[in-house]
């Protein structure tokens, strides 16, 4: 950003509510685990599906699709769903 003379950047309106439907799509991903798991923090004690706990805002397809999603963002080249300002 520096060397284009951003001066700043924030996720557009859109950009947020499209990952949030994106996460809330996957998180669903890892349920049985959790439900079969030893009761303990990660599965709120056992009590199953908890929207605020610790894991339920994370990328549900896990960490290598993760990473390919960023990379497939980068190559486009356009910072599609930022808002840039030029300093």
């Amino acid at each position: 950003m520096v060397d284009h003379g951003i001066r700043s950047f924030e996720a557009t309106q859109e950009a947020e509510d499209r990952w949030v439907d994106i996460i809330k799509s996957k998180a669903h991903l890892g349920a049985r685990f959790y439900a079969e798991c030893t009761p303990g923090y990660y599965n709120n004690e056992g009590q199953g599906s908890n929207d605020m706990g610790f894991l339920s805002g994370q990328y549900g397809d896990g960490p290598v699709a993760f990473f390919k999603v960023l990379d497939e963002w980068r190559a486009e080249g356009h910072l599609r769903g930022l808002e840039l300002r030029a300093g």
